[in-house]
C-alpha cells in the first residue's frame, strides 16, 4: 500500500473513533449547501477503488419536477474528446494508423495547406484549425463538414496551441475512414462496451429520454441536447467527435477504472494519452495531452482533467491516478461551474482546508462604503469565495480593474460598447456589425430580436449605463459591464472585447459581480486581475482593506 493511502486510512480511523466529520461528509455538506444556492447536477467521488459519494442534487427538469439523480443522463460536452483520442490510440494499437500520420493519408482531397497536418497536431490542438464551423444545432453531413473544414483558413502555422473542436471532428472522420464504420459504432464496440459502459454515446444506447437532464441558462429552459441538435435525425458533424456525447457519472467512473487497469488502452498508449505536450496558452499552468488537460499539484501529483459545456450543461472529470482519486461532476444549470465544484471537492478531500465559519460570514457580509461615498456589497458563496456586487463605477474599477488598464483604451471601449448596444436596441444590424467587428450575418438574429426579448421581460427600455472597461491578460481582453434600465427594473450584460472584436456579450443575472478566492484567515485574492482584499476591524467596526495598483483603500461596513 502506498504511503499516502496508509496516512489516509489512519486519518479516517482516527476521525471515526472520535466522531469527527470525515472528508466525504464535508463534501456532502458542501454539495447540499450548493444545491440550496442553485446548483443542480450529479457527482461521483471515489478513492482507492471505493465510491465514497454518488448522488444527484437539485432538479433535472424544474417544470416537470424531476429531481437530478445519480443515474440522470447528461451532455458531457468536450469530455467527448477523450473518447475520440482513445479511438485513435486504439487504432494505433491495432496497427491501422500512427499518430504521426499526415491528413493526406486519409483524405486525398486535403488541400495543400493541410496535407501535412498530423493526427498528433489535431489531438493536441496545434494544427491551427479554427474552433468551430457552425452552430451545434445545424445538421451537416461528413462530406459537407470536411469541405468546410478543408476550405477554412488556418489560424497560424502548425505548432501553436489553439483549442479546436474542428480538429477533433476531423479525427472522428479519420476513425470512420480507417475502420469503414460509423464513429459511434466503433467507439461503442471497441471501447465503451468492453469497459461496461452501456449508457454512454450519442444515439446507440437504449435510453429512456425521460432520464435526460434538461439544460438551463440563467434559469431559462433550453431543453436537451438530444432535442436541440436533432439526434433523432442523426448526429451533426458540428458535434461528432468533439462534443455532445451523453453519459452518467457511473458510466464515466467505469471508464476511469478501465483506464486504471489498462483494460482498453495499453500502458504504452496511456503514456501517450496522458503526456503533457503543449502549454494551454501563454502563462497557463496546465498543458494538453490527447483529449486531456494535465498539470501538477503542490505534491507534484499529475492531475488529469477535462471539462465540457455548451452554455447550458457542464461536466468535469478530474483524476489523480497516482493516488487512485477521481471526481466526476455535472450540472444542467449555467452559470454553475463544475470545475469549481470538482476543485473544491479535491481540497476538502485531500487538504486541511479550513472553511469559513458562520460567525465570520455574519460579521463581514453586507454593504460597504468607500471614502468617496461610493458603495458596494459583499456576500460569501458555498465555495467560500467573497462575491462583490458592484453597481457603481469606482468600486468596480477598483476591485475588477487590472494594473495593465489603459485609461484611454478603457474609455474607447466604454464608448464602443455604448454605441453597439444602442445600435442593437434600435435594430441597426449594419451599425452593430461595424462596431462589433463581426459579419452582419452573425449578428442578424441577435440584433433583430434583442430589444423585443428584453422588453417582453422588463417593459419598455429607458437607458443604459456603462460601469467602466477593465483589461485582462495584459490588455489582450477588455471587459465592459453594462446596466440596462427598463420600466420594471434592470438587466446586466458583460461585453468581452478581444482586439477590435466583440467576442461575447454575457448575461449577468446576479448583476455585476467579482469573486475573490479565500487565501486563509481574513484575506481573499483575485488572480485574474491581481487584487487582494482583507476583512478586519477598526475598533469594533468591520472594515475592508483593498489593495489595488500599489495602494490600499479602506471601506467601512455600513449595514448587513
Amino acid at each position: 500500500m502506498k504511503a499516502i493511502n496508509i496516512i489516509l486510512f489512519l486519518l479516517y480511523a482516527v476521525g471515526t473513533l472520535f466522531g469527527e466529520e470525515l472528508p466525504e461528509q464535508k463534501v456532502e455538506r458542501y454539495l447540499t449547501k450548493a444545491s440550496g444556492r442553485g446548483y443542480s447536477g450529479s457527482v461521483l467521488l471515489a478513492m482507492n477503488g471505493k465510491i465514497l459519494l454518488k448522488n444527484g442534487y437539485g432538479m433535472a427538469d424544474t417544470e416537470k419536477v424531476v429531481p437530478f439523480k445519480a443515474d440522470t443522463i447528461f451532455d458531457i460536452g468536450s469530455l467527448t474528446k477523450q473518447f475520440t483520442a482513445a479511438c485513435i490510440l486504439k487504432l494505433e494499437m491495432e496497427g491501422k494508423l500512427n499518430v504521426d500520420d499526415p491528413l493526406s493519408k486519409f483524405f486525398d482531397t486535403a488541400p495543400e495547406d493541410k496535407k501535412a497536418l498530423t493526427l498528433h497536431q489535431f489531438l493536441t490542438h496545434t494544427a491551427g484549425m479554427p474552433d468551430g464551423l457552425g452552430p451545434d444545432e445545424e445538421m451537416i453531413s461528413r462530406s459537407d463538414y470536411l469541405k468546410k473544414a478543408f476550405a477554412a483558413d488556418l489560424l497560424h502555422e502548425p505548432g501553436k496551441y489553439d483549442y479546436s473542436n474542428v480538429g477533433f471532428s476531423i479525427l472522428a472522420a479519420v476513425v470512420e475512414k480507417t475502420t469503414g464504420e460509423d464513429y459511434e459504432k466503433y467507439l461503442r464496440e471497441k471501447l465503451l462496451l468492453p469497459a461496461g459502459m452501456k449508457e454512454t454515446g450519442y444515439v446507440l444506447p437504449q435510453w429512456d429520454t425521460a432520464r435526460m437532464a434538461t439544460g438551463y441558462r440563467n434559469n431559462r429552459r433550453w431543453g436537451t441536447t438530444f432535442e436541440q441538435s436533432q439526434y433523432e435525425k442523426g448526429v451533426t458533424w458540428h458535434l461528432k467527435g468533439n462534443g455532445g456525447i451523453h453519459s452518467t457519472v457511473s458510466d464515466l467512473y467505469l471508464w476511469y477504472q478501465a483506464l486504471q487497469k489498462n483494460e482498453i488502452l495499453s500502458e504504452k498508449a496511456k503514456q501517450k494519452y496522458f503526456t503533457p505536450y503543449v502549454q494551454e496558452g501563454e502563462g497557463a499552468d496546465s498543458s494538453y495531452g490527447y483529449g486531456w488537460s494535465i498539470r501538477l499539484d503542490e505534491q507534484k501529483h499529475k492531475i488529469i482533467s477535462h471539462n465540457g459545456g455548451n452554455g447550458f450543461f457542464m461536466a468535469t472529470m478530474a483524476m489523480i491516478p497516482e493516488i487512485d482519486f477521481v471526481v466526476i461532476a455535472s450540472t444542467n444549470r449555467n452559470p454553475k461551474n463544475t470545475d469549481v465544484i470538482a476543485e473544491r471537492i479535491g481540497l476538502l478531500m485531500l487538504t486541511d482546508l479550513r472553511e469559513l465559519d458562520d460567525s465570520f460570514i455574519k460579521q463581514y457580509a453586507g454593504s460597504y462604503r468607500l471614502p468617496s461615498g461610493s458603495s458596494f456589497s459583499v456576500d460569501f458563496n458555498e465555495n467560500d469565495q467573497a462575491v462583490f456586487h458592484l453597481d457603481e463605477r469606482e468600486p468596480w474599477v477598483m476591485l475588477g480593474g487590472d494594473d495593465s488598464d489603459n485609461k484611454k483604451t478603457a474609455e474607447q471601449f466604454d464608448q464602443r460598447t455604448t454605441e453597439f448596444l444602442k445600435a442593437a436596441i434600435s435594430g441597426n444590424v449594419e451599425r452593430a456589425s461595424s462596431l462589433a467587428g463581426l459579419p452582419a450575418a452573425e449578428l442578424a438574429d441577435m440584433v433583430g430580436n434583442f430589444r423585443k426579448r428584453l422588453e417582453e421581460a422588463n417593459g419598455k427600455w429607458k437607458d443604459l449605463e456603462v460601469l467602466g472597461s477593465v483589461s485582462r491578460r495584459k490588455g489582450t481582453y477588455y471587459l465592459t459591464p453594462v446596466r440596462l434600465f427598463f420600466e420594471r427594473g434592470a438587466e446586466y450584460r458583460l461585453a468581452v472585447w478581444k482586439g477590435e472584436a466583440l467576442v461575447d456579450l454575457r448575461e449577468s443575472p446576479e448583476g455585476n459581480t467579482k469573486e475573490f478566492e479565500h487565501q486563509g484567515g481574513n484575506r481573499f485574492y483575485a488572480e485574474s486581475n491581481n487584487r487582494t482584499v482583507e476583512f478586519s476591524k477598526d475598533g469594533a467596526a468591520p472594515v475592508l482593506r483593498i489593495t489595488a495598483g500599489g495602494q490600499t483603500f479602506v471601506a467601512q461596513k455600513i449595514s448587513d
